[in-house]
């Protein structure tokens, strides 16, 4: 499974089942909200339940429970599409159709339906993609300091070394220990740096 914004380019992986970010779709949500969308506030509350009702996304719904969710969803969707304005062009434009914000998001949430509610149907699915986009923040930081880094092959440690860590914090293992043991020889992971 792949959790991710709904950034196009990540349909391209094939091989991998697709599911969208809680946390991204809800500030998107929350900010037509805020624009006086009805609609908006009330998939914001389908989210929010299907979210308790699995138990903050640990849990899977029972089938019956998933029909009623995914019928919900469509009911939702149905009523948005009466009330978001349809695509314009305007007068001299080239390229795309130009449409609001609230009609772009229904379009992904109409076209990408299965991946929004993926997390209720799945208990390996998380609700949020948090955990990925926090192992990434430190890489970012960095690069954002130093600029780049020197080399391709200091680049590649650097993964290595954050890769490393950060599996081990979220298999609630102690670093310092685990580091200790690595440079000894022995790790929870078989073969780390990807020699013989």
């Amino acid at each position: 499974w792949i959790v991710h914004d709904c950034w196009e380019s990540y349909f391209a992986y094939r091989k991998s089942k697709h599911a969208l970010c809680g946390a991204h779709l809800i500030r998107e949500l929350r900010a037509l909200s805020e624009m006086g969308n009805q609609w908006a506030e009330k998939f914001s509350t389908l989210l929010f339940d299907l979210y308790d009702l699995t138990n903050k996304g640990t849990e899977q719904l029972k089938p019956i429970d998933q029909e009623l969710a995914s019928q919900l969803y469509d009911e939702i969707c149905r009523s948005a599409d009466n009330l978001e304005p349809l695509a314009y062009r305007v007068k001299k434009q080239r390229g795309r159709i130009k449409q609001t914000d609230g009609r772009n998001l229904l379009n992904r949430l109409v076209k990408h339906k299965s991946a929004v509610i993926a997390f209720a149907f799945y208990q390996e699915v998380p609700f949020t993609n948090n955990l990925a986009e926090r192992a990434l923040r430190p890489v970012k930081t960095k690069q954002k300091v130093a600029g780049t880094w020197r080399t391709f092959k200091g680049a590649q440690q650097y993964a290595r070394i954050r890769s490393f860590v950060d599996t081990a914090r979220k298999q609630q293992r102690n670093v310092f220990h685990e580091l200790k043991l690595l440079f000894n020889g022995d790790s929870f992971i078989v073969n780390p740096w990807g020699g013989k």
